[in-house]
């Protein structure tokens, strides 16, 4: 009978160890992230598509690295600016050689191909996507975006063998979809081109008036589209003879006094001679132009698919001025239309506000550069801006804007990393290299673009889009010297990319950070609405969005601001009370805003993922008491974001108005993809009095700029007026939120620390390096703080065992004494 016993107990014990090793033989990687609504599931991927993964490996001692960079990023440290090099950070915090040895060979031994870049703590893995399904035990569905783009992920999870699922964080491009968007900068072009629907514009049925389909701003002026319609407004053109228009009067008012701006009265036969196209036979005036294509008025209700659209720039108005626009038209019969007047699609009339064009001078202006400011006293400074899917840059085109906008720069020495299709320029490289190079002339410029396609064997098939922004950050680590500030104007949704994702992608940020490179991010062009919801009228703003990389601890954020007219009035409680008063005062910064022709609401908000930063914790609760004190300032309901996460953006520059050229023509943009460039050039700009001086650079900025906030508030431009609760474009119904953040006095969720001040920023970074510099010169040892708590343990060992040895040394010498 025991002997039966230690039988079953012996079988029991086997069991268990069996099923225990069976179910660690492979673990697996869940799939735990939103897919956006942008991407559908298209059926299974092809066995033939071409994937390029990256895998990422666990990193050593991310705590250490975490204390090393506060080290040298915190002005009051002496290890202030003593960054490190790449070598010394593969070697402290890369996986083992043999991690990445044992790694390679699984992929290698399984059918792909297997290299190993800079960055040591990536392994690339390239091969088909019927041998990556089957090596990782995964379901590889194909994916569709609206605009045509493909993409393969894995719809559950993924498997790695047990023996190095322990090294690994994840495989990168497996779960991701792809960020097709990126921060495309807009221009009312743009927002008339997109138009799918009436969401866009207000159509009353029973008025025979024109409809106002967009708007756009300009230096004293504004231009519109509006469509046309026959007097009788069901009759399709062209009209009947009595009932055609033939005249239109244009009336501009000032929004506030009500007095008329101006008044333009344009007699033709406009139906005529709009739908044969023949506009140089026009006696108008020449800013009126119009379009006899059918097309865009086909989407417009109540419109026939001739209806002419036509367009009309009314120059020599008041910048600042909210300008409020209608239009009346006159019909063969003598008859005139009702009066229509620019308005959000539920009929409100919106106003116009014209502002002058950005262009390097302007910024120059507006921020304090002094006059022939250049980043060329050091062939050691650099800085980049950084490209994702197919957006190019036209050296003939950064050329022809140096020349027009009377830069003293050549386009003929960017270097070029990655490809580039000079044929092909984009809005948003053509924007990031002509601002950055062109407030920062004379500093090396790199021009850094990250694939996000790869080849694809079946012709009949798109190519693959993978994730670019893993692979960007990668190449830019494995640099053995990488431009010491880039600017990127790429940002996707912490939801999108998982917790997992997010946090490794952090720790390569703090790696460029620890080597003394600054990474501004910017923070987005749709408010706490999100692209998502861009043109999503069910969306209920229940949750704000929260963006990445905005969100890392690890970049300076960048949000954007506009020049409007304001004034501040003190209430009884001291509090500034905001409003407008545009014939008593001078324009100042406010955050950029749709609703105020910034055709932009710049990005703002609270991490999901991320604790917020010690560094700006002084900052974030001086802006919780305000809103939480004050009846003029307030903040919106907690449960609709993560008060205690990490609070972005940083800080904020102008972003509307812009002119860069392209495709040989000037053309306005709007966007944080031109704030950012805007702060990295000043960034790069200060990096060259601090390296002319034998001081490193920025770097990672966020402790100073947050410890500037209390010692040094002059740096900044404080901006107080205006708010993020909208998204991109006209205002139309549900794209703006009834909750958002407001500016307010000090740093805000809408606009951060605020603008530079050039010139004080400059002299502070320079004043905290010296510091930092003196302090190390009048020391004989560094003070590196995790040398200092190794040497306190060992101290604090040496005395537990002295006290031992003494207290072993007491016992024999009593009992010495006993046997005496």
């Amino acid at each position: 009978m025991v002997s039966s016993m230690h039988q079953l107990l012996l079988l029991f014990v086997v069991a268990m160890c069996c099923t225990r090793a069976s179910a660690k033989e492979v673990a697996a990687f869940p799939r735990q992230v939103a897919t956006p609504v942008e991407w559908k599931e298209a059926g299974a991927a092809p066995d033939s598509a071409h994937l390029s993964l990256l895998v990422a490996l666990k990193h050593r001692d991310v705590e250490v690295l975490k204390r090393e960079l506060e080290a040298v990023s915190s002005p009051t440290s002496s290890l202030y600016g003593k960054h490190w090099t790449a070598a010394e950070v593969n070697e402290r915090f890369a996986p083992s050689l043999s991690t990445i040895k044992k790694v390679s060979a699984f992929f290698e031994k399984g059918g792909l191909a297997v290299t190993s870049p800079g960055n040591k703590a990536f392994v690339q893995v390239e091969g088909e996507a019927g041998t990556v399904a089957r090596l990782l035990q995964a379901d590889l569905r194909l994916f569709l975006h609206d605009n045509g783009h493909a993409a393969v992920v894995a719809t559950g999870s993924y498997s790695l063998p047990d023996e190095i699922a322990d090294e690994v964080d994840f495989v990168g491009n497996l779960h991701h979809l792809p960020n097709i968007r990126a921060l495309t900068p807009r221009s009312a072009t743009d927002e008339v081109d997109a138009m799918s629907s009436s969401d866009f514009i207000y159509v009353d049925a029973n008025s025979n008036g024109p409809a106002f389909i967009s708007g756009d701003v300009g230096d004293e002026q504004i231009g519109m589209s509006f469509a046309l319609r026959c007097s009788n407004h069901s009759e399709a053109f062209p009209c009947l003879s009595s009932s055609s228009p033939t005249s239109i009067t244009i009336k501009v008012e000032n929004g506030q006094s009500g007095k008329v701006v101006s008044e333009e009265h344009l007699v033709s036969d406009i139906c005529q001679a709009c739908n044969s196209g023949n506009t140089a036979s026009l006696p108008l005036s020449p800013s009126l132009h119009c379009d006899g294509s059918a097309g865009m008025s086909a989407k417009i209700p109540g419109f026939g698919p001739n209806s002419p659209l036509c367009g009309l720039t009314v120059s020599g108005v008041a910048n600042f001025v909210p300008l409020k626009v209608s239009a009346v038209v006159t019909f063969a019969s003598g008859e005139t239309s009702d009066a229509t007047f620019f308005s959000d699609v539920s009929g409100n009339v919106q106003p116009f506000y014209a502002s002058p064009w950005v262009t390097p001078q302007s910024i120059k202006d507006l921020y304090g550069v002094p006059q022939g400011e250049r980043g060329d006293s050091s062939s050691s400074n650099s800085m980049a801006v950084d490209e994702f899917l197919e957006e190019y840059y036209s050296p003939a085109d950064l050329q022809n804007f140096f020349d027009m906008l009377g830069v003293r720069e050549s386009a003929e020495g960017v270097i070029e990393t990655g490809p580039n299709v000079p044929s092909q320029p984009g809005g948003e490289a053509s924007l990031d290299i002509q601002v950055i190079m062109g407030i920062a002339p004379g500093v090396t410029t790199e021009f850094l673009y990250a694939p996000g396609r790869g080849p694809f064997e079946d012709a009949s098939s798109p190519p693959i889009t993978q994730e670019p922004f893993l692979r960007w950050i990668v190449n830019v680590s494995s640099q053995v010297s990488p431009s010491l500030v880039h600017s990127v104007s790429y940002s996707d949704y912490e939801s999108t990319l998982g917790v997992e994702y997010v946090k490794r992608v952090d720790e390569e940020f703090m790696k460029l950070g620890l080597r003394g490179v600054s990474v501004l991010v910017a923070s987005g062009d749709d408010g706490v609405v999100g692209y998502s919801d861009r043109y999503n009228s069910e969306h209920t703003c229940d949750k704000f969005v929260a963006g990445f990389p905005n969100s890392s601890p690890y970049v300076t954020n960048v949000g954007g601001t506009q020049l409007l007219r304001s004034k501040v009035e003190l209430d009884g409680v001291g509090s500034a009370r905001p409003y407008f008063n545009f014939f008593e005062s001078v324009p100042t910064e406010h955050v950029c805003s749709s609703r105020t022709s910034g055709l932009i609401t710049a990005g703002g908000g609270f991490s999901d993922v991320f604790e917020r930063p010690s560094y700006q914790n002084t900052a974030v609760e001086e802006y919780f008491r305000l809103t939480n004190s004050s009846a003029v300032y307030d903040s919106p309901p907690t449960s609709k974001f993560n008060s205690t996460g990490r609070a972005y953006p940083d800080i904020a520059a102008i972003a509307n108005n812009y002119l860069i050229v392209l495709a040989g023509k000037l053309r306005p943009i709007f966007g944080t993809s031109a704030s950012t460039p805007t702060a990295a050039a000043l960034f790069a700009l200060v990096n060259a009095h601090l390296i002319e001086r034998g001081f490193p650079p920025l770097g990672f900025a966020n402790p100073l700029l947050y410890s500037l906030y209390t010692s040094t508030p002059s740096v900044y431009n404080d901006v107080v007026f205006g708010d993020i609760k909208c998204a991109v474009g006209r205002v139309r119904p549900n794209m703006c939120c009834d909750d958002g953040f407001s500016a307010t006095p000090g740093w805000d969720p809408a606009s951060g620390l605020g603008s530079f001040h050039f010139e004080r920023f400059k002299v502070a970074a320079v004043r905290a390096a010296a510091s930092a510099s003196a302090v190390r010169a009048g020391s004989n040892t560094v003070a590196d703080p995790v040398l200092e708590q190794g040497l306190l343990l060992f101290s604090l060992v040496g005395v537990a065992l002295l006290v031992l040895f003494a207290l072993g040394m007491l016992a024999v010498f009593k009992r010495y004494a006993r046997e005496e």
